[in-house]
């Protein structure tokens, strides 16, 4: 038989390796810091993306607003001047808002602007339907809505259907968000936002000094 007090030296090492509290907490802080690294960079990136949002809808109400203030939008330098609309929401979107000028060297090709803003004279018939009366859009009309075509209104806006002719102005930006941290991860986020704005003095907005729809 083992004496006891052999047993008991035998076991020593264990015993004060399971009471050491040596390293502890250098331990516990490696095991927290990916967590407290994620929710750090995380909360950093969801608060730069709620920015971008809110930029985003402040650029559609300004570009519809600043063509609602007037009779007639010209595509040319004319004033007032579409061109004049596109730059006003280089500034509301500023630090967000991309110029779409071309990347150095200059053979680069040009990159699209960001974000997208569309501006539309939208009318409304007595039927309620709504077509396209004209569109621009800042990526040299590639995004722009077709003349003609039918645009789903809120209900609010035809319900009841109005007595006679009337128009909207529609504001439309798209911008499309890179994660500085996560976009390897989720890639890019599509923002989108719209606003209905009533012309302030006319029936209708025109282009170009182009008809009247109402």
């Amino acid at each position: 038989m083992i004496p006891r007090y052999t047993r008991l030296f035998a076991f020593a090492p264990a015993r004060r390796f399971a009471a050491d509290q040596h390293g502890v907490s250098a331990v516990e802080f490696a095991i927290l810091l990916p967590l407290m690294l994620t929710l750090y960079f995380g909360g950093v990136e969801l608060s730069d993306a709620v920015s971008a949002d809110r930029k985003n809808t402040l650029v559609a109400h300004t570009v519809g607003d600043l063509v609602a203030a007037v009779t007639n939008v010209n595509s040319t330098s004319t004033v007032p001047a579409i061109g004049d609309v596109w730059l006003a929401d280089q500034y509301v979107g500023y630090p967000y808002a991309k110029n779409g000028t071309p990347a150095v060297p200059p053979s680069t090709p040009a990159q699209p602007p960001n974000p997208i803003t569309i501006v539309t004279s939208v009318c409304v018939d007595t039927t309620g339907r709504a077509t396209v009366s004209w569109s621009q859009s800042n990526d040299s009309n590639g995004s722009a809505l077709t003349a003609g075509a039918t645009v789903t209104l809120p209900s609010a806006l035809t319900t009841p259907p109005p007595s006679s002719k009337i128009s909207y102005v529609l504001g439309q930006s798209i911008y499309t968000y890179r994660p500085t941290i996560g976009y390897g991860i989720i890639g890019t986020i599509r923002m989108t936002d719209q606003f209905y704005l009533g012309p302030r003095q006319s029936c209708s907005v025109t282009l170009d000094t182009g008809s009247k729809c109402c």
